[in-house]
């Protein structure tokens, strides 16, 4: 009897200790955003879904999508906000009746990656080809290309956009405002335009407003789209 009893009661220290499941293992991999043309237009034929989520395998190289937006057209460039929380895409479009202008959008940044739309407002201008934010993502920067104007927009404490807090238009014959960007001094922003062959400067104030600050002339023709500022500067710019 005691035989049987000492069974038991090991069969029953054997069923009250099952093996815990094992942990997921999380990603590490850094995530990526690559902004797409989803529609056949005058430069390109483009053919995507709409803004990729990517992990990128910082060892070999390689990118695994992992997931897509389907709720945004032709998001030629976004950005993601300092704090890591949003994106911020614009949408390629407009300059016909039907739709005149293009469009900025606003995503919150889930888990792995996955991205949920907040808003998405007016550019106020043709063929939005850049967006960024103020050091302070308090700030969506936009440049408009078909029309060579520039927007800004607030951020609300929830990454929603606001409307357009200001647009500028830029001057000259043929202006394509190609990008704009803050630099190191947090209340300046410089905007690149590739028909005007000029970066414009402007100082932002603490309502999102531009206020011109004169402008850098390049070489004529040379078209500029894109600039970039070292990493280590500090400070107010001369």
């Amino acid at each position: 009897m005691k035989k049987i009893l000492f069974a038991l009661l090991g069969l029953y220290a054997c069923q009250s200790t099952p093996t815990p499941p094992a942990t997921p293992q999380t990603d590490q991999r850094p995530l990526i955003f690559v902004g797409t043309y989803t529609q056949k237009m005058g430069h390109v034929d483009g053919k995507a879904s709409g803004i990729y989520t990517c992990r990128f395998d910082t060892e070999t190289g390689a990118l695994t999508v992992v997931d897509s937006t389907t709720d945004i057209e032709n998001p030629s460039f976004v950005c993601v906000s300092p704090d890591k929380k949003y994106l911020y895409a614009v949408a390629e479009n407009g300059g016909t009746p039907e739709q005149p202008w293009g469009s900025v959008a606003a995503y919150q940044i889930k888990e792995n990656g996955k991205l949920l739309k907040i808003n998405e407002m007016p550019s106020y201008g043709v063929a939005p080809c850049h967006i960024s934010t103020d050091q302070s993502g308090k700030f969506v920067l936009v440049a408009n290309y078909g029309t060579g104007n520039v927007a800004t927009y607030g951020v609300q404490a929830d990454g929603k956009l606001t409307d357009s807090l200001c647009t500028v238009q830029h001057p000259g014959k043929s202006p394509w405002a190609h990008m704009m960007i803050p630099t190191p001094d947090p209340s300046e922003v410089w905007a690149v335009d590739k028909g005007a062959d000029k970066v414009f400067r402007y100082q932002l104030s603490p309502d999102g407003k531009l206020k011109a600050q004169g402008n850098i002339l390049t070489a004529k023709g040379a078209g500029p789209r894109h600039l970039d500022f070292n990493p280590v500067a500090k400070g107010n710019l001369p």
